[in-house]
């Protein structure tokens, strides 16, 4: 199996990447759901373009979130506890659902991790959300 640096790699190729007009993306145009949400189509791309898909909904991966952490628990390897190269899964209105994924880049001293993430805002906190960025998170977060 590639280790964990292969899509870390590859998702960090794309950092400062932003969307078009319309939440379009090179990432939703390959899934073939342009123009949606793409934080998960941008994991999956991350995964397949590195030769390791997760092929939760199609053999492309998944588009939601909640599709590819049910993969996961499915085969037993969803967990609460964070390592590097992990995808981790973030519910920001405590509804239950998922709202949104990344992927674990480190796990750093204070138990929050670094993440790179699509759809995501630059940290400025100006609420848009455009672009592959890395993060610093703890709140929020669902399981790995």
């Amino acid at each position: 199996m590639k280790r964990a640096s292969t899509w870390q790699a590859r998702a960090a190729s794309q950092l400062g990447y932003r969307e078009e007009a319309g939440n379009r993306t090179k990432f939703g145009a390959w899934y073939g759901l342009d123009g949606e949400p793409w934080c998960a189509m941008f994991m999956s791309w991350s995964f397949f373009m590195s030769g390791l898909p997760l092929p939760a909904s199609t053999a492309k991966g998944f588009a939601g979130c909640s599709n590819g952490a049910d993969w996961f628990e499915a085969r037993g390897r969803f967990t609460d506890r964070p390592a590097k190269g992990h995808l981790v899964f973030f519910d920001w209105d405590d509804k239950g659902g998922l709202d949104h994924i990344g992927i674990v880049e480190r796990v750093l001293p204070d138990g929050s991790v670094q993440t790179i993430e699509g759809n995501t805002g630059d940290g400025s906190g100006d609420g848009t959300l455009d672009g592959v960025f890395r993060r610093a998170r703890k709140a929020g977060i669902v399981g790995y």
